[in-house]
């Protein structure tokens, strides 16, 4: 969330816009989105229909990965948060274009599995 929250306005700059989403309720999501600082919409999906329109399932999301990235992250003295939601839901990333193609999928195998921010502006920006 962090690196699209940084990239945020140059995603704006390209006429595009994020939406995220979360198994999540709605007042602990608004929580976390404050704390985080995100400027764009967060949007509560507890029910799962959003996931499972865009093909995500669900499987193990507590991976050596997703413990390695919480090492660091304490190591440095940064702040974890309790997992929200349906903990077993795997997440994604999607580019939809203006008239509701999916332009871009990339369905996350763990919490750590993202693409870069900078990889997500040159797609958007070649949809130009």
């Amino acid at each position: 969330m962090s690196q699209l929250r940084h990239a945020y306005p140059a995603i704006r700059e390209l006429n595009a816009e994020v939406l995220a989403i979360s198994t999540a309720g709605v007042k602990p999501l608004t929580d976390f989105a404050h704390a985080l600082e995100l400027p764009f919409p967060v949007l509560s999906d507890g029910s799962g229909v959003a996931y499972r329109a865009f093909g995500l399932g669900k499987g193990m999301t507590i991976r050596l990965p997703t413990l390695v990235r919480a090492a660091r992250l304490l190591w440095r003295e940064k702040r974890l948060y309790r997992p929200m939601g349906d903990i077993m839901q795997m997440g994604g990333d999607f580019i939809v274009d203006g008239a509701g193609i999916v332009r871009y999928a990339h369905g996350s195998e763990d919490p750590t599995d993202r693409p870069e921010a900078a990889e997500l502006l040159r797609l958007i920006a070649d949809l130009k």
